[in-house]
């Protein structure tokens, strides 16, 4: 059986802000695997034999960080953060011979689009585009900002601002349902 686990947690001097966590079973004793100091661990890189190669954090948009730099997926997924400039990048599925895989690329402008790597080939090809009713162009981009809080708690934030060059805008303050949530720059069909 196991002898460890790995835990997206915050400890007591993180501060609430989660990091990954080595939890020894057997002595009930855990060590600090990363922590970005700033932001939470949002999601583990898990393939599919449940071999942990690297986690996403987002202070305002996605980063893949690599925990396994020798393994298969780091080097693929690393590739396709850097192909899709910025955007969401998840691996869904892989072929269990893994010749194949399945990943997701979505931004605030842009809903869920599904794509098929052959890595024989190292191309990848269109699937199919979560609501595909939707025109991309009608959306506007989103923006990340930073403050800090009267208390000195750094704050990371979205903007949208519509596509042409408005001025006098209303405002519109979107809380979420904290403390231990938060948005996340993707594409939000509400």
């Amino acid at each position: 059986g196991n002898k460890a686990l790995y835990l997206i947690a915050a400890a007591p001097a993180d501060k609430t802000i989660k990091g990954l966590y080595r939890l020894d079973l057997k002595t009930r004793e855990y060590v600090k695997v990363f922590h970005a100091g700033d932001t939470d661990v949002v999601v583990p890189f898990v393939s599919r034999e449940g071999e942990l190669y690297g986690l996403g954090v987002e202070r305002h948009y996605p980063e893949f960080i690599a925990v396994n730099e020798k393994h298969e997926l780091t080097k693929i997924t690393q590739a396709l953060f850097s192909s899709f400039g910025g955007a969401n990048v998840f691996v869904t599925s892989t072929a269990e011979d893994k010749s194949k895989l399945v990943f997701e690329v979505s931004a605030p402008d842009s809903p869920s689009t599904f794509y098929l790597f052959d890595r024989s080939s190292n191309k990848a090809t269109f699937l199919l585009k979560a609501y595909s009713s939707i025109d991309s162009s009608l959306l506007s981009p989103t923006e990340g900002f930073t403050i800090s809080s009267r208390d000195g708690l750094t704050l990371h934030g979205y903007i949208t601002l519509p596509a042409e060059n408005a001025t006098n805008l209303p405002l519109v303050v979107m809380p979420h349902g904290g403390p231990h949530a938060r948005d996340y720059w993707q594409y939000d069909p509400t």
